[in-house]
């Protein structure tokens, strides 16, 4: 998101437009994207594709500075001046509550189990991964996809174990994994 706005910022790869820039900085920056907060900011301080709006434009300095950009901090310190006391507080105590928007997983490629992985999630595919390459296994790159490199290695280690090699990731082979501790 963040890097779409700058590219409707900037015009590249397609006609500039800050209109499209700040709806998706305004995206990015609802999901905790330090720089795309700013960069809202100063859209509202600019009014750059939006009306400009100097409350609006500190809230979103608050939230960026409150988030480590230090020059986020020390605009919102000159532009609490401008916009009076109360004003300014009445956005310091709306910052304070502000709280970044999760993710939704399967929005992002996180899906459940799946065949095509092993039957299991790609979280549960990484847990692995970690777990085969701790217990000295070459599972390759962690990665939580379930590769070939995966499979070789989660099936060395079920013979290792006395357990049925079966396609997939067998409940036994999992209770062998969470006992197992490395040598």
């Amino acid at each position: 998101m963040h890097d779409l706005a700058v590219y409707q910022t900037n015009g590249e790869g397609g006609p500039q437009s800050y209109a499209n820039a700040a709806a998706w900085y305004r995206k990015a920056a609802e999901f905790g994207v330090v720089d795309s907060q700013f960069n809202l900011a100063v859209f509202y301080q600019d009014g750059l594709g939006i009306s400009p709006d100097l409350a609006e434009a500190l809230f979103w300095f608050e939230i960026a500075g409150r988030s480590g950009d230090a020059d986020a901090r020390s605009t919102a310190q000159l532009l609490a001046g401008r916009v009076g006391p109360d004003v300014a507080r009445d956005i310091r105590d709306r910052a304070e509550g502000w709280a970044a928007r999760t993710s939704d997983p399967e929005a992002n490629g996180s899906f459940g189990p799946q065949p095509w992985n092993g039957g299991i999630s790609q979280d549960q595919a990484l847990a692995i991964q970690i777990r085969l390459n701790g217990l000295g296994y070459d599972a390759g790159i962690a990665d939580g996809m379930f590769g070939q490199k995966t499979g070789t290695a989660l099936a060395a280690f079920a013979e290792d174990q006395g357990l049925e090699v079966t396609p997939g990731v067998s409940a036994d082979i999992i209770s062998a994994l969470n006992a197992a501790t490395p040598s």
